[in-house]
């Protein structure tokens, strides 16, 4: 275990302009009235809906259903279980059970999560569209950078599904190492940086199971152009 370990929580990427867990639904949702999201506005509708339900319980449960976390966990909850409050309406098709529409609720509450983080993460962008590294990572990138200099061992784990940092390693010529079998770190200057919750840009292989990254940040001589539509998909 490194010496020097960062652990970034949702404040870190507050700069870039992504909301806080006690205002992240009320951001998504005025995102999704507003039309922003007219793409995904299905699993918007799917999870405000389920909230709404999840708010009937209150007399029975202390549930805090304008934090996403608390609703999430709610969410998984009612999976382990195999109910979850209105369940029944929202059934999508004869024979369907409860766990398969619960199943189709998480997913659609990843999505709801990915496309509010894509609509409200403001990066700053160089020549040729590459995303630049914000502000204030970019300071915490610059203290890494030195760290490594001074061949001295340092983690970061952070619990944000954004790639702020992550941009910020790049343009500081440090590999982000996720700890993923698909990537390739031998003789690169790079960081152990673990997402815990999952990142914006990981899907899981339908082949063989394992959660790769949907772009690898790679060394070049000169900064290529990126192409930042990030694909809504967040890791189990």
């Amino acid at each position: 275990m490194s010496k020097i370990v960062f652990v970034l929580g949702a404040g870190a990427s507050a700069h870039c302009g992504t909301p806080l867990m006690g205002n992240f639904l009320e951001v998504a949702e005025d995102l999704w009235r507003r039309g922003e999201v007219a793409e995904a506005a299905v699993h918007f509708k799917l999870v405000f809906d389920a909230i709404g339900h999840l708010q009937g319980i209150h007399s029975k449960a202390k549930l805090d259903t304008y934090n996403i976390e608390t609703v999430y966990a709610a969410f998984e909850m009612g999976k382990l279980l195999d109910s979850l409050p209105g369940i029944e309406e929202r059934r999508f098709q004869e024979g369907y059970g409860p766990s398969i529409v619960i199943d189709y609720l998480i997913s659609s509450i990843k999505k709801v999560i990915a496309y509010t983080l894509e609509r409200t993460t403001k990066l700053h962008h160089e020549t040729r569209g590459s995303p630049s590294a914000p502000e204030s990572y970019s300071r915490l990138a610059d203290m890494i950078k030195s760290l490594i200099s001074q061949k001295r061992d340092c983690s970061i784990i952070t619990f944000n599904y954004d790639l702020g940092l992550d941009y910020s390693l790049y343009h500081h010529r440090i590999l982000p190492n996720y700890g993923l079998d698909d990537i390739d770190v031998t003789n690169k200057e790079c960081v152990t940086f673990l997402k815990l919750h999952g990142s914006l840009d990981w899907g899981r292989c339908t082949k063989c199971g394992k959660i790769k990254p949907y772009r690898e940040f790679q060394y070049t001589e000169t900064k290529p152009g990126l192409d930042y539509s990030i694909i809504p998909i967040i890791s189990k």
